[in-house]
């Protein structure tokens, strides 16, 4: 039997919530390679990605929401890292886990 509690951990785990490091919400064009653009981006920071998840819910047409999860961005480095991603894509937020930080760029 698959409990609730059961559940709840393996979301943690899918979406790399133990890691504590970040979370972004963005608005991306839905083209190929868009979300690898993204990813790219941040591991030139030295970011490690935990998880990815997109969808379309709420998002523009030809759009789609996207939620990262990384971790090993210097926090001295995340505002040089934001101006990039701001080239390539709408900000919705930024949450830092470790300081427990939210930024909210746009909302939804």
């Amino acid at each position: 039997m698959i409990t609730q509690s059961d559940m709840f951990r393996a979301t943690l785990y899918l979406t790399g919530l133990k890691k504590r490091g970040f979370q972004i919400a963005l608005v991306l064009e839905d083209t190929p390679g868009s979300i690898m653009e993204i990813v790219n981006v941040i591991r030139q920071f030295g970011g490690r990605m935990a998880s990815i998840l997109s969808t379309y819910e709420r998002a523009p047409n030809g759009y789609r929401n996207v939620y990262l999860r990384f971790y090993e961005v210097s926090r001295d480095r995340i505002e040089e890292m934001l101006d990039v991603l701001r080239q390539k894509a709408k900000l919705r937020y930024l949450v830092d886990h470790r300081e427990n930080r939210r930024i909210v760029f746009d909302k939804l």
